[in-house]
């Protein structure tokens, strides 16, 4: 039965597809090509991504590192507050600062933190409101608001008001702004579209984000400092024009062009 069925349909159409691909030379020839241009892309595109992995994993140098802030300024004085590592790898950040400034002579107290980022696409997400409600404290309030420097410039901001759960009546204002490409600007979303998402592979200082935060337990306070403070962060990072504007080393360029 087996072979009568088979004689039966011995002339079974058979699909293009399961039939067997003869190669001649030419076929032959266009196949290895194509296998070749294949392999090659893969290989262009590992080394490409390991450079890449190389280069963002580098951090951009600032001409002036922003430990050269002043640590007085007026009546403040200030001490440094170390970063933990695990606080520094979230930040992700090519430079910062963390110091205390504190008036002995009124007892004001403010925090100052800086965060630089020569890839402002790493800056995005870095929000007060995500950072402290991360560490227990409750969102009250943000507004938009703006103070005058000491040399009068307007700078706009955001005021944040977190507070403590209870019972705890701990409170805590943060004033935040970033200066980008040395313009200032109140929110991320200055920075966070698709033009800013470029590795940066020349390490330019110059094409970078700077969030400040002027932190403490009495607005007034806050506000008193960042109106002392900001015109000398201002100096030492690179302007619109990629200038520096004050060196506070000899050993640091007042600018710079990459």
């Amino acid at each position: 039965m087996v072979i009568a069925f088979q004689k039966a349909h011995k002339g079974f159409y058979r699909p293009d597809w399961a039939r067997p691909i003869l190669l001649s030379g030419k076929n032959l020839f266009c196949w290895f090509c194509g296998m070749m241009l294949v392999f090659g892309m893969g290989m262009v595109y590992r080394i490409h991504a390991g450079f890449l992995e190389e280069v963002v994993a580098k951090p951009v140098q600032l001409p002036i590192a922003l430990t050269f802030l002043p640590r007085q300024t007026g009546q403040w004085d200030s001490r440094d507050v170390e970063l933990s590592e695990e606080v520094r790898q979230a930040a992700d950040c090519d430079d910062y600062v963390n110091r205390v400034y504190f008036d002995a002579s009124s007892g004001e107290q403010a925090n100052l933190y800086i965060a630089y980022s020569g890839r402002p696409r790493t800056m995005v997400g870095h929000r007060p409101q995500t950072c402290y409600t991360a560490n227990g404290w409750i969102h009250q309030a943000t507004r938009k608001t703006e103070f005058k420097t000491a040399n009068g410039r307007t700078v706009p901001c955001l005021l944040h008001h977190f507070q403590k759960p209870y019972p705890s009546r701990d409170e805590i204002f943060v004033l935040n702004f970033y200066i980008l490409n040395g313009h200032i600007v109140n929110e991320e979303s200055g920075f966070s579209g698709l033009g800013w998402r470029t590795p940066n592979i020349k390490g330019e200082s110059a094409f970078y984000v700077a969030q400040i935060q002027v932190s403490g337990v009495l607005e007034n306070s806050v506000r008193r400092f960042a109106n002392l403070i900001t015109d000398s962060i201002i100096e030492i990072l690179p302007d619109e024009h990629r200038n520096v504007h004050k060196a506070e080393s000899e050993a640091y360029p007042a600018s710079f062009a990459n």
